[in-house]
């Protein structure tokens, strides 16, 4: 078998048996989309369809299928064979373009078809291959020459260097075009950008990508399909990088043999696609219409760009600068831009146009000053008021060039109210004063003419009638278990004056209970504690509150009863101290004092006292008093005259309470002056300091310094 790049040479009878063999036929569908602005002609879809020529090599062959490998290129007339490969192309792109703008291609898809199978005849008999799978498909697309900032975005797209990539992730360029690329193919596995079957072919779709570029220079640009020639043996190869389409192809060969097989193609001829004509703007022009106005009037500015052959430069970027405020837009298909501006200050207003790096010549507009407008009102509210204080409100009518303005009339709305007529002043300004009524926010309108100005006033109450403080009296209050218990709340305004008709409450744990005002100011709880222990008794009005503690103790009793007898020379002062168990004096208990046969019957005082006075009886008298339960020692009442007004022995021992909450001493029962507690042996009154001055008094005698001696100890406490 005799076998070069693939042609096959055949006897001349078999002529009307060949078939002509069709080259490969590739197509990518590369949709280019100019992003250019408005204005900018875009020229018609076009679709090409290209031929291609591939390099079929195959990895490590058996010795009757090593015919596979070389050239499918344009068959002679006597070459037999029955394959198709094909693509196609359609791309959009603008008509024209402007250096140093940037272009956009959005390339949408393209789609590749390989004949399924591909047949050829190889001396007397035909030799097939059939696809099994098509995978790690690759294109490759050169940006166009005389252009830079070149720039790909797209699922699948890659740019290196001027080239873009488009495929999967995996690709067959690192199989080399030399002797060892059979082994690199054999170790090939499926991956990548892969294809898929159909009934007479094997397709294999690439998805888009934009493709951006600036041109640098005049003239037409095109994106280059790489084109190259193929070797013209079996054995060589083509190299990754001159290969516009590869891919890597799991075939069987006369539907017996499976084997890994590299396809690299390459276009027939040079492929043609969508050209931009890139101009170099030349010129730029700019007026303005009207060249004199009246500040606040407007003016239209026309700028007019053309290329060096003076023809208008259509979709370029065009900037006019206007008192230093730039206005960017695109050039019509005339070439030109047009920019409405409203001149606001009086004087000499300057403009200029650039399109790409070319200005135009400055122009320059007159904006003449207008006569004065009133244009705002400058009212003056105070931003807060109390209900009843006198508020003033003030109103200026401006111009437009923030000079007072001489405005007639200016009304004033306060709320929902009607509107009032303010009162004008000597210095061309408005005023208005009212009393505010209620609380809340005030909204404040002045009107004049079209002209409206707001305003808001926050009225808050009078400061008597604002809460600052809640106040408890007592904070803290100990009673005892079964005894009443009072807190009295205070509501203190802001002007530290007392409150009343105020809704305070008392919470006590979680219930709550309306206070009662009385007298008015005074907002009272009253709480009697069944059980010892602290309770917190919070009083509350709005966000306002204050704690009060009540302390309930257990109730004191009995511990001891002390008795002491005071004689003078016709009667005794019997007086009975009740002391509780925790050491106090007990008030209010019950107190029967045994004088003999009789009994005394009373309570003590607040200060745990009770005292009796009896005339002193003709002969001895034993006394004894009860209370709670507890009895004092006996004591003895001897009648006048006897040397000692009690039994030797029956002195009782000093007390030793603790002292009572009040240290003023308590006043006397039943008309006695006695100002302290007569048992206590420190002032001398106990019966042994009694029997003491008897004896000084015996020794002395019935003398005036004697009497006097007496009299002055008696004052003093020293005796009874």
């Amino acid at each position: 078998m005799f076998r070069v790049n693939h042609y096959l040479f055949v006897r001349r009878d078999a002529m009307s048996r060949l078939k002509r063999l069709t080259a490969i036929i590739m197509a990518p569908v590369l949709g280019c989309t100019v992003l250019a602005a408005p204005g900018v002609a875009a020229a018609a879809e076009e679709t090409t369809d290209l031929k291609m020529n591939c390099f079929i090599k195959q990895g490590p062959a058996k010795s009757y299928s090593n015919d596979v490998n070389g050239a499918y290129s344009q068959a002679w007339v006597w070459q037999l064979a029955e394959y198709d490969f094909s693509m196609s192309l359609t791309a959009d792109a603008p008509a024209t373009a402007v250096v140093g703008q940037p272009v956009t291609y959005s390339i949408k898809s393209s789609q590749v078809k390989l004949s399924n199978p591909i047949k050829w005849r190889s001396w007397w008999s035909m030799r097939s291959l059939s696809f099994q799978d098509l995978s790690q498909g690759r294109l490759l697309i050169n940006a166009p020459e005389g252009a830079t900032n070149v720039s790909v975005t797209g699922d699948n797209a890659k740019l290196n260097g001027n080239v873009v990539r488009v495929g999967g992730d995996t690709d067959t360029d690192h199989i080399s075009a030399g002797s060892d690329a059979p082994n690199q193919i054999g170790q090939l596995q499926s991956g990548g950008l892969a294809g898929w079957a159909g009934s007479k072919n094997y397709t294999m779709d690439f998805s888009g990508f934009d493709l951006t570029f600036t041109p640098t220079q005049a003239g037409d640009l095109q994106p280059i399909l790489p084109r190259t020639t193929l070797p013209s043996d079996g054995k060589s190869g083509v190299a990754a990088s001159q290969a516009m389409f590869t891919a890597f192809a799991h075939m069987k060969y006369n539907n017996k043999e499976e084997g890994n097989y590299l396809f690299r193609c390459t276009p027939r001829e040079p492929v043609q696609l969508p050209k931009v004509h890139v101009v170099q703007v030349g010129s730029v022009t700019l007026g303005a219409q009207p060249s004199t106005v009246v500040a606040g009037e407007k003016v239209t500015y026309t700028a007019t760009a053309h290329d060096t052959d003076g023809n208008p430069v259509a979709g370029a970027n065009a900037t006019i600068t206007i008192g230093g405020k730039a206005f960017n837009g695109v050039t019509n298909d005339q070439g030109v831009f047009t920019q409405e501006f409203t001149t606001e200050q009086p004087g000499q207003l300057a403009a200029t146009a650039a399109v790409s790096d070319v200005t135009s010549a400055p122009v320059t507009v007159t904006v003449q000053k207008p006569a004065p407008v009133a244009k705002n009102i400058k009212l003056n509210v105070p931003e807060t008021a109390k209900v009843g204080d006198d508020v003033t409100v003030t109103a200026q009518v401006l111009d437009d060039e923030n000079q007072p303005f001489d405005q007639d009339a200016v009304d004033l709305t306060l709320g929902d109210a009607a509107p009032v007529a303010m009162t004008k002043t000597q210095t061309g300004t408005f005023e208005h004063t009212f009393k505010p009524e209620t609380v809340g926010n005030l909204a404040v309108k002045a009107t004049a003419g079209t002209l409206t100005a707001s305003g808001m006033i926050a009225v808050s109450p009078k400061d008597s009638e604002v809460v600052n403080e809640l106040r408890v009296l007592p904070e803290t209050q100990t009673v005892t278990v079964g005894e009443q218990a009072t807190v009295t709340a205070k509501v203190i305004a802001k002007d530290n004056s007392e409150m009343t008709g105020q809704p305070v409450t008392f919470t006590v744990g979680d219930k709550s209970v309306p206070a009662v005002e009385k007298p008015a100011g005074s907002y009272t709880f009253t709480m009697t504690p069944e059980a010892a222990g602290q309770t917190e008794v919070v009083a509350k009005l709005g966000d306002k509150q204050a704690s009060a503690t009540i302390i309930a103790e257990a109730a004191e009793t009995v511990d001891r009863v002390t008795l002491a007898i005071e004689n003078t020379n016709d009667s005794s002062i019997i007086t009975v101290n009740v002391i509780g168990t925790k050491g106090h004096k007990l008030a209010d208990t019950d107190v029967v004092v045994h004088v003999g046969d009789q009994q005394i019957s009373g309570k003590t005082d607040e200060h745990g006292r009770f005292q009796h006075t009896i005339q002193r009886p003709k002969q001895e008298v034993k006394v004894k008093a009860v209370a709670g339960g507890k009895e004092s020692v006996e004591r003895t009442i001897v009648p006048v005259g006897s040397s000692t007004s009690e039994e030797p022995g029956n002195s009782e021992e000093p007390e030793t309470t603790t002292p009572t909450t009040k240290p003023s001493e308590p006043s006397e029962s039943q008309g006695s002056s006695q100002s302290s507690d007569p048992n206590d042996s420190t002032n001398g009154s106990g019966p042994g300091s009694e029997r003491t001055w008897k004896i000084i008094a015996a020794v002395l005698g019935a003398t005036f310094i004697g009497s006097l001696i007496y009299a002055i100890a008696r004052y003093l406490r020293l005796t009874p």
